[in-house]
């Protein structure tokens, strides 16, 4: 779950019927194999699977994992990486998606409000932090808190189209004072 793992060719792999949930932590290796990094391998024909909710990963993508099987996403449905390069390496972070829409996750909120469709439901999935947040006028949605906080810090939620802002998971009417 945490740690650093530093491997040949591989930090970790998976054969036959293996599970393995990577949570966290930083991975790297110190080759490549026939010009691919294989950080996390699964070895070619098993039935293996990873699941991969957390973690850094030095110039191997989680995401889009190229292992001896065919090319695979090994993190869990909604899950994604960002990416910065770092020395020369490109260091690919795991992070939970900030918002779903349409069956279809999304790192950021601005994301997914340019992704919604008229009226397209965006369900916010954890609390989160985000600047410059503006609905357009072509832009006719629903932003459902779910419970989530949306923290704006000293920005304004700038909206010309059309939002409704609501909170499916509120058991009472909201007070006004």
């Amino acid at each position: 779950e945490n740690g650093t793992y530093y491997g040949g060719v591989n930090c970790v792999l998976a054969d036959g019927d293996s599970q393995v949930f990577v949570k966290g932590g930083q991975y790297s290796v110190m080759v490549d194999y026939d010009g691919r990094i294989w950080v996390l391998n699964r070895q070619g024909d098993s039935n293996s699977r990873f699941f991969v909710t957390g973690g850094t990963f030095t110039d191997f993508n989680p995401y889009n994992s190229e292992t001896e099987n065919p090319v695979e996403n090994f993190c869990v449905e909604g899950y994604a990486t960002s990416s910065e390069v770092v020395d020369g390496h490109t260091i690919y972070t795991v992070v939970p998606p900030v918002a779903q829409v349409e069956g279809n996750y999304y790192e950021s909120l601005h994301e997914a409000i340019n992704a919604a469709n008229a009226g397209g439901i965006i369900t916010l999935l954890r609390n989160t932090a985000e600047t410059g947040i503006s609905v357009p006028s072509t832009q006719k949605i629903t932003l459902d808190l779910n419970g989530n906080t949306l923290d704006l810090g000293a920005s304004t939620l700038v909206v010309e189209g059309d939002l409704i802002i609501q909170d499916s998971t509120a058991t009472a009417e909201p007070v006004v004072s």
